[in-house]
C-alpha cells in the first residue's frame, strides 16, 4: 500500500467514526438535554459547584483545589471533618476544563456545558486514537474496536452525560494506549520503510499525554508508569535487531515519566498551598483507606464480573473474554517461537495495547473494591481494554485470512454488526430517568427564574411534606448556584443536613442554625414558600418556570436581617388547613413494565393527595424491606439495574401524618 493510499484509508476511517459519533450524539440528545438526576450524573453537578465556587472566590486564589460547597460559610455539603469541604481526591484538570468552559460560554447552563465537555473528550480521544491505531492494526480492526467503544453504554451514556475526572482519565488512557502502540510499531518494524519518529517529538507527545492523565486523576499515574516500563522493556528486547528504534521508545518513556512527575508535583504544590501539606497528605491517606479494601480473590473478581454485566451484554463479554485468551495465547506463542518478523512485531504491539488498555483498569478495580462496588458506572473503565482486545483480535484474523480478501471482509464486517447491534440494543434498554427527576426539574426551573446574583435561598413550608427536598447534593445547588438554607416550622434557619447509619444507629450531619450568621452577613435573601401554606409580605420575584412545577412554589426577596429578627413581618402565618388529617391511602396497581437484561421498570397508581409522596420498598422475602426503601417523591415509575435474584416489592404513600398502607406486593424475578 502506498503512502497516499494509506492516508486516504486513514481519512476514510476518521470520517466513518465521525458519522458514528454524530449518530451517537443524536441518539442520546434527549438525555443530554435532560436534567442531571442519575448516579452517573453526580460528577457533572459536582463540577458545576466547583466552577461556581471558583467564579466567586477566584480559581487562582483557591489554588485550583476542588471543593464541596459554593459558599464556605454556608456549606451545602453536610460533613464537617477536617478536610470534608475540600475535594483533594483527584487532581484539578477536569475541574479546570469545566471552569474554563463556563468562563468562555457564560450564557450556557453550566450543567449542560459539563455534558458537552464530556462528549467532546470522547470525540477528540476517539479520533486521535483512530489515526494512531490505523497505522498499527489497519482499517477494519481499528473501526471495529472503536465502534465498540462508541456504541457501548459507558461512552454512549455514562461518560457522555456524567462529567468528572474519570472522563479525562479515560480519554488520556485511550490516547496513551494508541500512542504507545503506534510508537512501538514504528520503532520495531521497518516493513514500510518509513522514517522513525524523532526523539524530540516522541518526548513531547509522551509528556503531554502523561501530564493530561496524571493532572486529572490518580489512576493514570499507574497507566503512565506501566507505559514507561513497557516501552523501556521493548527497547531492550529489540536493542540489537533495530538499534535506531530504541531512541523514540526511550524518548517517549522519558517524556511520560517527566509529564507524570510534573503533574504530580503541580498537584501536590497547589493543594498544599491551599490546605497545608500535612492536611493534604492525611486527606489522601484517608481517601485511600476508604476506597480500597481487602477481600478474597474470588470476591474481587465477582465484584468486577457483576459490575461489567451492567455495562455490556453477557454474550458480548463472553466473546470478548474468548478473544482476549486467543490473542494473548497467539502473542506469547508467536514471540516464543519467533516464526517471522512481521508476526512477532504484531504480537509485541498487541501485547503493548492489551497491557495498557487492561492493566491500569485491573489495578484500579481490584484495589478500589469498596469504591467500585458502590459506584457501579466505573465498570465502564474497562472499555479501553476491550476496544484494544477487539483491535488486536481483528488484526490477527486479517493476518490469518491473508490474501483471501473476501474472507477478510466477512470476518471484519460481521463482528462490527454484532458488537454495535448488541451494544445499541443494550443501551436502549437502559433508563436515564431517576425518581428524583421531579425535584431536579424544580431546582432547574428555580435556578432559571432567580437572578444570577448568588444571594442565599431560604426554603420554607415545602419541606414539611417533602423533608429531603433541596438537601440533595449536588443536584440542587448545581442548578441554583447559590447557598441553600432550610427554614424550620419554629422559625430556625439551618444548613442542609444528612442522616446516615453509623455503628447501628442513625447519625445526623450538618443542619447547624445559621440565623446569627445570616444577620451578621447582611444583604438580601430569597425565600421560596408554598402559596397554599402562607403568604409573603416582601417583594415578590417573578418565577414563571417554577410556578409550573409539580410542587407549588413562589419566591419573594427580603433583607436577611428582617427574616431573622422579624419573620412575622416577612411571612404570614401558616394556614390551618395546610396540614394533613391522616396517612394516605395505599397506592394501587403496582406492576412490572419491563424486566430485560437485568433492568427492571415498575409502575403504579399514586396514592391520593396533592402532597402525598411515594415510598418504594423491596425485600428478599414477602413483607420485608431489607433491600430497598426509596423515597421516590411524586414519581409513579421506577427503573433500576438489579442483580439476579427474586425481589418482593410494594409501594406506600407518605405525608406529614405518617406512612400509609402498602399497595399490592409484586414478585420480581431477575435472571
Amino acid at each position: 500500500m502506498t503512502h497516499s493510499t494509506g492516508r486516504r484509508h486513514a481519512a476514510a476511517l476518521v470520517f466513518i467514526l465521525c458519522v458514528e459519533l454524530l449518530l451517537a450524539g443524536w441518539w442520546r440528545w434527549p438525555w443530554t438535554m435532560a436534567p442531571i438526576q442519575t448516579a452517573f450524573d453526580y460528577g457533572t453537578g459536582h463540577a458545576t459547584v466547583v466552577s461556581e465556587r471558583w467564579r466567586r472566590s477566584g480559581a487562582l486564589r483557591q489554588h485550583f483545589l476542588p471543593v464541596m460547597s459554593i459558599d464556605s460559610e454556608l456549606p451545602e455539603w453536610p460533613y464537617r471533618s477536617a478536610s470534608s469541604q475540600d475535594y483533594s481526591s483527584v487532581p484539578p484538570l477536569a475541574f479546570i476544563l469545566h471552569y474554563a468552559a463556563t468562563r468562555a460560554l457564560p450564557s450556557v447552563e453550566p450543567v449542560l456545558l459539563g455534558k458537552l465537555l464530556a462528549q467532546t473528550l470522547i470525540v477528540v480521544s476517539v479520533l486521535i486514537a483512530a489515526w494512531l491505531l490505523y497505522g498499527v492494526f489497519g482499517f477494519w480492526p481499528t473501526l471495529v474496536g472503536l465502534s465498540f467503544l462508541i456504541s457501548g453504554v459507558p461512552f454512549m451514556l455514562w461518560f457522555a452525560n456524567g462529567y468528572f475526572a474519570v472522563n479525562v482519565s479515560l480519554a488520556a488512557q485511550l490516547v496513551l494506549t494508541a500512542w504507545c502502540a503506534a510508537i512501538s510499531f514504528a520503532s520495531i518494524s521497518d516493513r514500510h520503510g518509513e522514517r522513525l519518529p524523532a526523539p524530540g517529538r516522541s518526548f513531547a507527545v509522551g509528556a503531554a499525554i502523561a501530564f493530561g492523565g496524571a493532572f486529572a486523576d490518580y489512576v493514570p499515574v499507574f497507566a503512565n508508569g506501566m507505559a514507561c516500563v513497557v516501552l523501556v522493556t521493548l527497547a531492550a528486547l529489540r536493542w540489537r535487531e533495530r538499534p535506531a528504534g530504541r531512541r523514540p521508545l526511550l524518548a517517549s518513556a522519558a517524556g511520560m515519566a517527566t509529564g507524570t512527575a510534573v503533574a504530580g508535583g503541580a498537584t501536590v504544590v497547589l493543594y498544599s498551598l491551599q490546605m497545608g501539606f500535612s492536611r493534604y497528605r492525611d486527606a489522601i491517606a484517608e481517601r485511600i483507606a476508604i476506597r480500597t479494601g481487602h477481600a478474597p480473590v474470588a470476591e474481587h473478581f465477582d465484584v468486577i464480573r457483576r459490575q461489567m454485566l451492567l455495562a455490556w451484554p453477557r454474550g458480548i463479554l463472553i466473546i470478548l473474554a474468548a478473544m482476549l485468551v486467543v490473542v494473548a495465547s497467539w502473542c506469547v506463542i508467536t514471540i516464543a517461537m519467533r516464526r517471522d518478523r512481521e508476526s512477532s512485531d504484531l504480537a509485541l504491539v498487541a501485547l503493548v495495547a492489551l497491557a495498557l488498555g487492561l492493566g491500569p483498569t485491573f489495578i484500579f478495580q481490584y484495589r478500589a473494591v469498596n469504591y467500585i462496588s458502590i459506584h457501579w458506572w466505573f465498570s465502564g473503565t474497562w472499555v479501553v481494554g476491550w476496544a484494544a482486545t477487539l483491535c488486536a483480535f481483528m488484526a490477527l484474523m486479517e493476518r490469518l485470512a491473508g490474501a483471501r480478501r473476501r474472507w477478510s471482509l466477512a470476518l471484519s464486517g460481521f463482528p462490527l454488526v454484532v458488537v454495535v447491534g448488541a451494544n445499541v440494543g443494550f443501551a436502549r434498554a437502559q433508563s436515564a430517568v431517576d425518581p428524583r427527576l421531579d425535584s431536579v426539574r424544580l431546582y432547574q426551573a428555580l435556578g432559571r427564574d432567580l437572578p444570577a446574583d448568588g444571594a442565599p435561598l431560604v426554603v420554607t413550608d415545602v419541606t414539611i411534606h417533602t423533608p429531603d427536598l433541596f438537601e440533595d447534593f449536588p443536584y440542587a445547588t448545581a442548578y441554583l448556584r447559590r447557598p441553600v438554607l432550610l427554614r424550620e416550622p419554629d422559625g430556625g434557619i439551618r444548613l442542609p443536613a444528612a442522616e446516615e447509619p453509623y455503628n447501628g444507629r442513625r447519625m445526623r450531619f450538618g443542619g447547624e442554625d445559621v440565623r446569627e450568621l445570616l444577620y451578621r452577613r447582611g444583604g438580601d435573601v430569597y425565600v421560596a414558600y408554598d402559596p397554599d401554606a402562607r403568604s409573603c409580605r416582601a417583594t415578590d420575584v417573578p418565577a414563571p418556570a417554577t410556578g409550573h412545577q409539580l410542587v407549588p412554589m413562589r419566591v419573594c426577596r427580603t433583607a436577611a436581617g428582617d427574616l431573622v429578627q422579624h419573620p412575622d413581618a416577612v411571612l404570614g402565618p401558616l394556614k390551618d388547613d395546610y396540614a394533613c388529617t391522616a396517612p394516605p391511602s395505599p397506592p394501587g396497581n403496582l406492576r412490572v413494565v419491563s424486566n430485560e437484561r437485568r433492568v427492571v421498570e415498575l409502575a403504579w397508581t399514586a396514592a391520593a393527595g396533592r402532597r402525598t409522596l411515594q415510598v418504594l420498598e423491596a425485600g428478599s422475602a414477602p413483607g420485608r424491606a431489607d433491600i430497598l426503601v426509596k423515597d421516590v417523591e411524586w414519581a409513579t415509575t421506577y427503573t433500576t439495574a438489579a442483580h439476579p435474584g427474586t425481589y418482593y416489592a410494594r409501594v406506600r404513600g407518605r405525608n406529614l401524618c405518617g406512612t400509609g398502607g402498602a399497595s399490592n406486593e409484586l414478585t420480581v424475578v431477575v435472571e
